[in-house]
């Protein structure tokens, strides 16, 4: 791909992005989707965060505790977690709620399907104490990474987008370290919860080493931002051929499965 088309921004599309943005949105489980690209995975929670806030018309938001989404102004205000963090400062106003991580966790003494309550319990008080109603999205990853692997029972994100679905809040789920099969057992870490985000965010290994993200979300959604979007460097050409070569070779080779298995190997 270098020798033919090395670079062109969003603003040219390129066979190749157009593809990529096909197979991502067939993948991503998200009905009637559109793709965004950028070129990492704090570029798309960030591009998420705008789509979100826009679509809403609100800066509210709510992130889980010990979280982490990127190092960006807008991402750190949304990383609940101090040695990430070197400012507080924010356009946003954020509340954090109980999640996956049970080691410091009050609830941690309870069994999966009372610890999943006492965390929708705890969202619903944020909710009516710390927030004026008018959330724009609740973002969480799946399995948080640099938060130490900490996984949530199955059908805990489930128990919660039930409570955003009852106010009208967005869901984001954070798939930079938990998509394309690395969790073994699904291909996306939303996938264990039962449920469909309404935005969906990757980067990391989609393009095994090219500088690659981007963000999923549903064509009404996507086209309710007003205003042009565009990435200099997301999905250009040489990331994308890339992308898809890698797409390709984890489905072909059942990369998903063999994580299953050497996961399985490692907890025995």
């Amino acid at each position: 791909q270098a020798p033919k088309t090395f670079h062109t921004s969003t603003l040219y599309l390129s066979g190749c992005m157009i593809e990529l943005a096909e197979e991502i949105a067939r993948l991503s489980g998200i009905p009637d989707a559109k793709v965004f690209f950028t070129t990492s995975g704090t570029e798309a929670n960030d591009a998420a965060l705008m789509l979100a806030t826009a679509a809403r018309r609100s800066n509210q938001i709510l992130a889980m505790r010990n979280s982490y989404h990127g190092r960006s102004f807008t991402t750190i205000a949304i990383t609940a977690q101090r040695s990430w963090s070197p400012t507080s400062v924010s356009g946003m106003s954020v509340n954090y709620v109980h999640g996956g991580y049970r080691l410091r966790s009050p609830f941690r003494h309870l069994d999966d399907e009372d610890y999943t309550a006492a965390c929708v319990d705890d969202l619903t008080q944020v909710f009516d104490m710390m927030t004026s109603g008018d959330v724009a999205a609740m973002i969480a990853e799946p399995i948080q990474g640099v938060g130490g692997f900490a996984t949530p029972p199955d059908g805990f994100f489930g128990a919660m987008k039930k409570e955003l679905e009852n106010r009208g809040v967005l869901f984001i789920s954070d798939e930079v370290q938990t998509g394309w099969g690395r969790t073994g057992e699904h291909f996306w870490g939303y996938q264990a919860h039962g449920i469909v985000p309404d935005v969906l965010t990757f980067a990391k290994g989609v393009a095994n080493g090219l500088s690659l993200g981007g963000l999923v979300a549903s064509a009404d959604l996507m086209d309710s931002l007003p205003g042009n979007s565009l990435s200099t460097f997301g999905g250009n050409p040489l990331s994308s051929v890339g992308a898809l070569a890698t797409i390709r070779y984890m489905l072909d080779h059942d990369i998903q499965g063999h994580a299953l298995r050497m996961g399985e190997r490692l907890v025995g």
